[in-house]
C-alpha cells in the first residue's frame, strides 16, 4: 500500500516535456504543473529522521558546501562524515564540468578552487551507504545534454549493500539543483524523459536556486518553477523575514518544497528561528574546523521547539 501510495503521487509530478527558452513565466505551459504539495510524502518514505515542528511539519537540515575546498578527497569525505553522523539530513555538493574534457565532472565551488573527483566521492563506502539525501548544485552553464547525461549516470551507477542505486531509490531520492534555468536545469528536464532514464526518473527531483531581486521578479521565478514542473525552489536566508515567508508561502501553495539558505552557527537562535515559516529544508554552514558537528542537531533542536 506504501509503495502503491509513492508511485500514485510521484505520477502526480509532472513529467517534463522540455521547455522554451522564452522569458516568460508561462513559456512551460505544455507541461501540467505541479499541484501536491511534496512535504509529507518526500520525508515520510525517507529513511532518516526528519525532525517535526510544533506545527507538525518536517524540516531537513542540509549541510553547506559539504566538502573540503582542496584537492584532498579525504578531507572531503571526513568532512561528509562527520555531517553524517552529526545528524546532518542532506548533503551539499557542488559540481563542475572540465573545460577540456567537458563530461568530467569535479566537486568544487568555483573553476579557481582545486578540484575532488566527483565520482570518487559518491563511490566511497560510507557515503553510499549512508542515508542522506544528496543536494547536488550544477554550477554555471552546462553547454549540451550529454553532460546532463553524464552527470546522472554517474549518480545512478553506486549500488548499496540492498542491491539498490544508492542515491536513487524509494527511500533515497537525490535532488539537482542551479541558479540557471535555460542553461542548465531545462537540460535536465529533456535528458530525464529519455528511455535510458525512466527507472531513475521518479527518484531525481529539480530545483531553482533564486538570487535575491525585486518581490515582484522572485514571484515570478516562482510562478516560472511550478509551470515547469520543478519540484523545489530555493531562497536566500538574507531575504527580509516578512519577504521570506511570503515567498515561501505562494512556493508551498503551488505544490514546491522550499529550502532556505544559509544559516551560520551564531544565526541559529535567531536568524533562523525567524524563518522556519513554510520551510521544508534549511541550509547550515558546517564548522570545518571541527571534527564532529553538533551546528546540525542544534538546528534541529530549534526547529523542534518552532510554532511556525
Amino acid at each position: 500500500m506504501k509503495l502503491f501510495k509513492l508511485t500514485l503521487i510521484l505520477m502526480s509530478i509532472s513529467l517534463l516535456s522540455g521547455c522554451n527558452s522564452e522569458n516568460d513565466v508561462n513559456y512551460c505551459a505544455d507541461i501540467s504543473p505541479t499541484k501536491i504539495s511534496k512535504n509529507a510524502f518526500l520525508f515520510d518514505y525517507f529513511e532518516q529522521d526528519i525532525v517535526t515542528n510544533r506545527a507538525g511539519r518536517k524540516v531537513a537540515v542540509s549541510c553547506h558546501n559539504c566538502y573540503a575546498n582542496n584537492s584532498e578527497l579525504n578531507e572531503t569525505l571526513t568532512l561528509i562524515h562527520s555531517a553524517k553522523t552529526g545528524s546532518a539530513d542532506f548533503i551539499e555538493i557542488d559540481v563542475l564540468y572540465g573545460n577540456e574534457n567537458i563530461n568530467s565532472i569535479a566537486i568544487s565551488h568555483d573553476e579557481s578552487s582545486e578540484l575532488v573527483d566527483f565520482d570518487a566521492v559518491i563511490n566511497s563506502p560510507d557515503l553510499v551507504d549512508a542515508r542522506q539525501i544528496l543536494f547536488v548544485e550544477v554550477k554555471g552553464v552546462i553547454i549540451s545534454e550529454e553532460q546532463a547525461r553524464t552527470l546522472i549516470r554517474q549518480i545512478s551507477a553506486p549500488m548499496n549493500a540492498f542491491n539498490q542505486r544508492a542515491y536513487l531509490n524509494p527511500n533515497r531520492m537525490t535532488f539537482i539543483r542551479s541558479f540557471e534555468f535555460d542553461g542548465s536545469l531545462s537540460r535536465f528536464y529533456q535528458v530525464l524523459e529519455e528511455p535510458e532514464f525512466a527507472e531513475v526518473r521518479p527518484y531525481i527531483l529539480l530545483s531553482r536556486l533564486t538570487y535575491i531581486k525585486s518581490q515582484k521578479t522572485m514571484f515570478a521565478e516562482i510562478e516560472q518553477a511550478a509551470e515547469c514542473g520543478l519540484d523545489m525552489v530555493e531562497l536566500s536566508a538574507e531575504v527580509k523575514t516578512q519577504r521570506l515567508t511570503s515567498l515561501s508561502e505562494y512556493a508551498q501553495s503551488l505544490g514546491l518544497l522550499v529550502n532556505v539558505f544559509t544559516f551560520n552557527d551564531d544565526e541559529l537562535d535567531t536568524k533562523l528561528s525567524q524563518s522556519l515559516s513554510h520551510v521544508d529544508v534549511v541550509t547550515i554552514e558546517p564548522n570545518r574546523n571541527a571534527e564532529t558537528q553538533t551546528v546540525f542537531e542544534s538546528a534541529k533542536e530549534i526547529i523542534q521547539q518552532s510554532n511556525l
